[in-house]
């Protein structure tokens, strides 16, 4: 695992660091986009239904079998 701790759902997986490269770490990050005069209620509302998405148990155990754990705002 390329993190600086161990993926929550895979904890046996040692991370690059504790393999032998200290300091290793990489990421990796989604974002959406929207045109630059999108309205502030439209944006206010993706934002809130993308959080409410990440925060679902389905999408969590998703992204967990991927080794990924959801995070942001």
């Amino acid at each position: 695992m390329k993190r600086r701790k161990r993926v929550t759902s895979l904890p046996d997986i040692p991370t690059v660091a504790e393999s032998g490269v200290p300091g290793y770490e990489a990421t990796s990050w989604y974002t959406l986009l929207v045109p630059g005069k999108t309205p502030a209620a439209v944006i206010a509302q993706l934002n809130a239904e993308t959080v409410k998405a990440l925060k679902a148990n389905d999408m969590i155990e998703m992204l967990a079998r991927a080794g990924n754990e959801p995070l942001g705002n």
